[in-house]
């Protein structure tokens, strides 16, 4: 009875394994999706638009990068997670603006909310400051724009609203 009961133990265990890695490919393709839609929806825009002001290619130039980049750290996060049990990240928390956050990836995703005929409202206090882990709260907020964009119907407009009503004090 023991070794069988060890026996399904083990099974139970490899089966739960199996599910984690399951998830954890889920969320990566997840994550890595919302960059390369931005970089190719950009590069498009580039190579169909010819007569783009200098200034507007600059800044559509500038976004492909940054999102190239975030994608290189995606990866580099994703073999951290894999040589590390998930509960080991830590947390890098500092104070970040939060409204220009937004603002930023309201931008970024122009092209995927241009293809849908969707329009990307902002109602935040100037300068609303967070204290957090800015790359995990741009992935969050990422994940929930990829999402609205993805289900909302053609044609509608995606509300963002923020405001202040507590502050609380975090030791570091």
């Amino acid at each position: 009875n023991n070794i069988k009961y060890m026996l399904q133990q083990r099974e139970f265990a490899a089966k739960e394994a199996q599910s984690q890695k399951n998830d954890l490919v889920v969320y990566l393709a997840h994550d890595l999706k919302t960059p390369i839609a931005s970089i190719t929806g950009y590069l498009t825009l580039l190579h169909d638009e010819p007569d783009i002001p200098t200034a507007q290619v600059s800044r559509y130039l500038d976004v492909t990068l940054k999102n190239a980049l975030r994608l290189d750290d995606l990866i580099d996060e994703f073999f951290e997670i894999t040589r590390f049990n998930l509960s080991h990240i830590t947390l890098n928390y500092s104070k970040i603006n939060l409204t220009r956050l937004l603002e930023q990836l309201c931008f970024e995703f122009q092209p995927m909310l241009s293809e849908k005929g969707l329009s990307c409202q902002l109602e935040l206090p100037p300068g609303l400051e967070a204290e957090c882990d800015a790359d995990k709260i741009e992935r969050v907020f990422d994940n929930l724009l990829r999402n609205a964009v993805s289900y909302s119907f053609p044609d509608c407009r995606i509300s963002i609203y923020g405001k202040v009503e507590q502050v609380l004090e975090r030791d570091f």
